[in-house]
This record gives structure tokens, C-alpha cells and sequence, in this order.
């Protein structure tokens, strides 16, 4: 009985496909916003004490548009802390901050709902002021 070797290239083709899309993950510098977005959420938790750093080198990951960064190496720990946020088209956005196993800041995670990309970047203070008036 012959083996079908179509499964097998349809992984590999994957395989493949992943492995690439890790070294896209373009490097830059962080912006401002994204550096104000991980402070405002730093400032809400309690290990803030702990002085995380954020990095000033990031890494955009392959997300669709949703705004997702890498922020160091390692593996994802734990949450740090999760939001939520209504993007200008009406749509949830998670914000959900980790930090690795060597308790730096790992990702910053941004997660739209319905899948498509990020109209609006959130601004801290926008952000605060939806918490405060929880």
C-alpha cells in the first residue's frame, strides 16, 4: 500500500511558512505610544515596585494589523495585566500585557475581536479614564 506524501508536504509547507514569519517580525524602535500604553498599564498593577523595564528595541510580531510587540526573548510566564478597549470602529480590542520566564516584560499582546486590524492605536489616557469609570 503506497504512502500519500501530500499530508507531509502540506506540513513541511507550513512548517515552513511559520519559520518565516518568525524572522519577518521587523525590529525597531519602540513609539511613544506604545511606550506611554505599557506604562499606564505598569502603573495599574501591583509589582510595579519591581520596575520592569521596557525595552526601547521591540519586535513587530505578524498579527494582522492588531498591534501586537514583542518586547523580549524567552518564554511567556504570566499576565501581567489585561484590558479592554473599544477601538473607533466599535469593535473590542484585549490588551493583555506578559512578562517571560525571566520576569522582564515579554509581549504586548493586542487582540481585536472580529479579527481585522486596529483603526485607532489606544491612548493611556483614554484607557485610564475607561477604567475610572468602571
Amino acid at each position: 500500500m503506497a504512502r500519500n506524501p501530500k499530508p507531509l508536504r502540506k506540513k513541511a509547507k507550513r512548517y515552513k511558512r511559520l519559520r518565516l514569519s518568525k524572522k519577518e517580525m521587523r525590529k525597531r524602535t519602540i513609539r511613544k505610544d506604545e511606550y506611554d500604553l505599557i506604562s499606564c498599564l505598569l502603573s495599574q498593577i501591583s509589582e510595579h515596585s519591581r520596575k520592569y523595564i521596557i525595552p526601547e528595541i521591540i519586535q513587530e510580531m505578524d498579527d494582522g494589523g492588531m498591534g501586537s510587540i514583542k518586547l523580549s526573548g524567552g518564554k511567556a510566564n504570566r499576565v501581567l495585566i489585561e484590558r479592554q478597549y473599544l477601538d473607533s470602529d466599535g469593535q473590542l480590542v484585549l490588551i493583555t500585557l506578559y512578562d517571560n520566564d525571566q520576569q522582564e516584560l515579554f509581549e504586548l499582546d493586542m487582540w481585536k475581536v472580529d479579527f481585522s486590524p486596529l483603526v485607532k492605536y489606544p491612548v493611556s489616557t483614554e484607557l485610564k479614564a475607561a477604567i475610572e469609570s468602571k
